[in-house]
């Protein structure tokens, strides 16, 4: 049986290449804050 590819990894898989097109990434107003801030601020926005 063949099995369906989920697109379910999201942004986080490819790293500096999914923003590639925009270096600040895709939330601009969060480029100078730390990796943890970005992520607990990502983390956030997912349970609203």
């Amino acid at each position: 049986m063949k099995r369906k590819l989920k697109n379910s990894v999201g942004i986080w898989a490819f790293g500096p290449a999914a923003t590639r097109f925009d270096p600040a990434g895709y939330h601009t107003e969060l480029s100078n804050e730390t990796m943890e801030a970005y992520i607990a601020w990502h983390l956030e926005q997912s349970f609203k």
